[in-house]
């Protein structure tokens, strides 16, 4: 505390100075406190944010694979498989150039 003797109480000015002294630092601590309780919320709404898009990606994924299976499936795909094979050989014997 101060430079007093042990068996002396504090008197009131140092008490007064002691209670300054600790709402000064209270009111640092709350302020921190506030501050992290904001980054904290600013990192839950970046985090549901990254969430959303990760999902919306993945609907995306989903519909193009659906597209991509729907293409090879497909009636024309099928039927002209072996002209694209042949012009595929045809490629290759003539060194790849297209």
């Amino acid at each position: 505390m101060s430079d007093q003797p042990a068996d002396r109480p504090p008197d009131d000015t140092e008490l007064l100075a002691l209670v300054e002294q600790l709402d000064a630092d209270n009111e640092r601590l709350r302020t921190k406190a506030l501050d992290l309780i904001r980054l904290m919320e600013d990192a839950v709404t970046e985090q549901v944010a990254g969430e959303r898009r990760i999902e919306e990606l993945e609907a995306r994924v989903e519909t193009l694979e659906a597209e991509i299976q729907s293409l090879e499936n497909s009636r024309v795909l099928r039927m002209t498989r072996p002209l694209r094979a042949a012009y595929g050989r045809l490629l290759s014997r003539r060194g790849g150039a297209r």
